[in-house]
């Protein structure tokens, strides 16, 4: 058999037959044929006793077998005599079972609790009390620390009746000085039977013995269930007193913390909100003030939480949670002073904090200067300043932390803490003098202007001077010192804007030329400097400054001086002479596709009108030239710009393509003006001559250099070019064309019996 069919043989049969059994298997019919189909077990046949004779035998057997049980486990198994003193007991054999436990006590541990409350309870069945008391006491004076065996005694006197022993049993029990749990029976005794002077007692002993939060706790509550509000306050100070000054109590101890929960708590109870609140407020300040963990977690704070709640209006709800997240930011601060987003957020969070309060009290000081000829009261700024107080706090911390490094980049979000300290103590807490001795120590001793410096802040300073003191000496001032120390684009800018404002040209070209001596190839201070000039109505001016810059022989981005120059002999002097000539001259340094569109659009265009010149429907009132003088300036333009880009810049295919396109727009355009203008047919040969100019696309092969192979590109093959790669492209494009000519030609004379010929 082969291996295949042997595991067929032995895979087991399918099912035929799937439909569920009639008789289905349930765990309850598994156990119940257990038990029918299982052995019997076997039981002792029950003994009958008819007789004294019998009974007696049996007690002789039984007593027998205990004794010798007791024999084989050396006479010191406990669980041996227990049993044989409760068949005893069963027989109604006191004596005999008292035996049992005398043997017991001597032969077994007397420390096991478990003999003795046995044999007291024998004692007790039989109401044998005085046996019974003598077994306690035993039992009490062998196992003082045992508490089970006190109280057992101790209620078996009270159940008895007998109240001045129990009471005399306790006090022999605080002599051992025990845990709190017989403390706190004892005073439950005392109230039991309407004593609370010596349950009193009993509490100024337990905390005399075990000064905790635990025993005060107790003691408070009982003199708090006695309406006794007097008495249970001052335990809960005293218990504060006491564990605040014991050494063994940290600041984070919980029991102390529980101490000033509870204390809180028995406050509000009695309906003094005011004074639950104080005492949340000053354990808050005591315990958690220099706490290293998280405070939020604790259960104080929790309890606070809770408390403001439910007894506070939205102001302390929303204090209590701002003194939440504010210990949040206190905890993640320690960790990384440097981190100045936190410092922000934090200063952010308490002055909102504040807000509420400030604006009461600035409406207070607005209605007192109203109402009253001296002005607002002393006490008013004085609580004005105790509120803005933790926010100053908090920003002076910030302001401390210096960056590391004196590097602008470490220092650019250090510098944001400064302007809005200046900026709250301007507007927020409206002291100006403050403000003004901040900007002055931010400026004068903390920025190092030799290594860099922030414009903003010279600016931000100089826009307060004027903003407050209106002394406009004292704001050039600080822009001269500013420039004089750490001259910046910025600062140049905010002074030529500033003076500018103010009407004082003379002071604005002054700036302009102290800026072109600081950086003579920024190209828009030049443009800048002469479009002021020009709109001030200083043609010649601008001409000398536009000229001066592009004589420079270094220029960041000269092109945007050329296009201002140009722009404005165009617009604003109007001179279509000078603005060819810059185009002329601008060409002799370039020859850049954009120029040359530039000036062909240049010279369709025409002059822009000004404003005091147009007509009342804002339509020009004249024109410097004709349309037909424009259209052929701007042909000829077209014309030197393709003949002098495939001349002088042969490579420059691209731009030869761009340049076609426009000429071809341009021309487009010019017919639909001259049919708009009344023209029914106007001439397309200057059309048509474009597109006899334009390229031929043609797709090409060449090497890559950094990799194996080749890649595809376009190439465009001119009309104008003779010979060379192009001219012999452009040859082989027209041989296949006529070769594909000849194909056609002769595929239609012979009716296409040939296709896959030539």
């Amino acid at each position: 058999m082969s291996g295949g069919a042997g595991l067929r043989a032995a895979r087991a049969p399918s099912v035929k037959n799937k439909a569920p059994a009639s008789k289905q298997i349930t765990a309850e019919q598994i156990v119940r044929e257990s038990l029918v189909f299982g052995e019997e077990q076997y039981q002792a046949p029950e003994r009958r006793i008819t007789s004294i004779a019998e009974l007696q035998e049996y007690r002789v057997e039984k007593r027998q077998q205990f004794e010798n049980n007791l024999r084989k486990n050396g006479g010191g198994n406990l669980r041996e005599y227990l049993k044989y003193a409760a068949w005893e007991d069963t027989q109604g054999d006191i004596a005999r079972a008292r035996s049992i436990f005398e043997r017991a006590v001597e032969s077994c541990d007397y420390r096991e609790p478990n003999l003795w409350l046995k044999y007291a309870e024998l004692e007790m069945r039989a109401k044998k009390i005085n046996h019974a008391r003598n077994v306690w006491d035993r039992a009490v004076t062998l196992l003082p620390r045992v508490d089970q065996l006190w109280m057992k005694f101790i209620h078996m006197e009270e159940m008895m009746g007998q109240v001045d022993n129990a009471r005399q049993l306790f006090t022999r029990w605080l002599a051992y000085d025990p845990d709190h749990h017989a403390y706190r029976a004892c005073v439950k005794f005392e109230l039991r039977h309407n004593a609370p002077e010596r349950a009193r007692e009993t509490y100024e002993t337990y905390v005399g013995k075990l000064p905790g939060s635990k025993s005060y706790l107790s003691y408070a509550k009982f003199e708090a269930r006695q309406h006794n509000v007097a008495s249970a306050r001052a335990i809960y100070e005293r218990a504060i007193e006491l564990l605040s000054d014991d050494d063994t109590y940290d600041e984070t101890s919980k029991d102390l913390m529980d101490l000033y929960v509870h204390f809180a708590e028995f406050e509000e109870h009695k309906k003094e909100t005011e004074r639950a609140r104080a005492i949340f407020k000053h354990a808050l300040d005591q315990l958690l003030a220099n706490q290293t963990g998280s405070r939020d977690e604790t259960p104080l704070y929790q309890a606070y939480l809770e408390f403001e709640k439910r007894n506070g209006g939205r102001r302390d709800v929303d204090g209590a949670v701002m003194h939440k997240r504010s210990q949040a930011y206190e905890e993640r601060l320690k960790e990384d002073p440097l981190d100045y987003d936190q410092w922000f957020d934090y200063i952010r969070l308490l002055e909102e904090g504040v807000a509420d309060d400030l604006a009461e009290l600035r409406e207070d000081i607005r209605f007192e200067e109203e109402s009253s000829a001296n002005g607002a009261s002393v006490a008013l700024a004085a609580r004005v300043d105790e509120l803005l107080a933790p926010v100053r706090d908090v920003y002076e911390r910030a302001i401390a932390n210096l960056p590391l490094k004196a590097e602008k980049s470490y220092w650019e979000r250090y510098i944001y803490l400064w302007i809005k300290y200046v900026v709250f103590e301007e507007l927020t807490a409206c002291d100006i003098e403050r403000a003004r001795k901040v900007y002055e120590l931010l400026l004068n001793e903390v920025i190092p202007h030799r290594k860099f410096t922030f414009a903003k802040c010279w600016i931000f300073y100089a826009q307060f001077l004027i903003r407050n003191d209106k002394d406009l000496s004292a704001a050039r001032k600080v822009l001269g010192q500013a420039l004089g120390m750490c001259p910046k684009p910025k600062l140049f800018k905010f002074y030529v804007n500033l003076e500018y404002t103010l009407g004082n040209i003379d002071r604005v070209r002054k700036i302009y030329e102290k800026f072109l001596e600081y950086d003579p190839c920024d190209s828009a201070v030049w443009q800048s400097y002469a479009e002021m000039e020009a709109m001030l109505a200083e043609t010649e001016r601008a001409r000398a400054i536009f000229e001066m810059a592009v004589a420079q022989p270094v220029l960041h981005q000269p092109e945007r001086v050329w296009k201002a120059f140009i722009e404005m002999e165009r617009t604003t002097a109007r001179d279509r002479n000078r603005a060819r000539s810059l185009y002329d001259r601008l060409l002799e340094k370039t020859n850049h596709t954009k120029v040359w569109l530039s000036y062909a659009n240049f010279e369709y265009e025409p002059l822009p009108v000004p404003m005091d010149e147009e007509g009342s429907d804002g339509a020009p009132a004249d024109d410097d030239a004709p349309l037909q003088t424009r259209v052929a300036k701007a042909r000829e333009i077209f014309e030197r710009s393709y003949q002098s880009l495939r001349r002088n810049s042969p490579e420059e295919k691209e731009g030869a393509v761009l340049l076609l396109e426009a000429w071809r727009a341009f021309e487009k355009q010019v017919l639909e003006a001259l049919q708009a203008a009344g023209e029914p047919s106007p001439s397309t040969d200057a059309l048509a001559k474009v597109d006899g100019l334009m390229p031929r696309r043609i797709k090409r092969k060449r090497r890559m250099a950094d990799e194996e192979g080749f890649e595809e590109y376009y190439d465009y093959a001119f009309p104008d070019e003779v010979g060379g790669e192009a001219g012999n492209a452009a040859a082989g494009l027209k041989l296949l064309e006529a070769a594909y000519k000849w194909k056609r030609a002769k595929q239609d004379a012979g009716g296409g019996s040939n296709p896959g010929g030539m």
